[in-house]
């Protein structure tokens, strides 16, 4: 079955840019499930990266601040650290529907 989010189009008028947001598109698959911190942070690292790379509006229509955590996610357990990222995972492609072209 295909992805909604595969439909998204992204027409910013600079190619690096729509490139970022495909990518976090496709990062942001709920479906991958991280039931351990260092996972978990590699896949923080990569979202916050393209997040910080976009302009300072979209950074906020995408809620950097939230994907933002800190070492605190280390005490969390499996079933924590799932649902954070299940949520994170939603938000972002609520801000990634939002800023695509209908």
């Amino acid at each position: 079955m295909r992805d909604p989010l595969d439909d998204l189009f992204f027409r910013t008028g600079n190619f690096d840019l729509d490139k970022r947001l495909h990518h976090l598109a496709a990062m942001s698959d709920p479906t991958t499930r991280y039931s351990a911190p260092g996972p978990l942070q590699t896949w923080l690292e990569g979202v916050v990266g393209h997040i910080e790379a976009l302009p300072i509006q979209m950074q906020r229509d995408l809620g950097l601040d939230d994907f933002k955590i800190g070492n605190d996610h280390f005490r969390w357990n499996a079933w924590q650290i799932e649902q954070w990222h299940k949520n994170r995972c939603t938000s972002l492609r609520d801000g990634l529907r939002r800023l695509a072209v209908p």
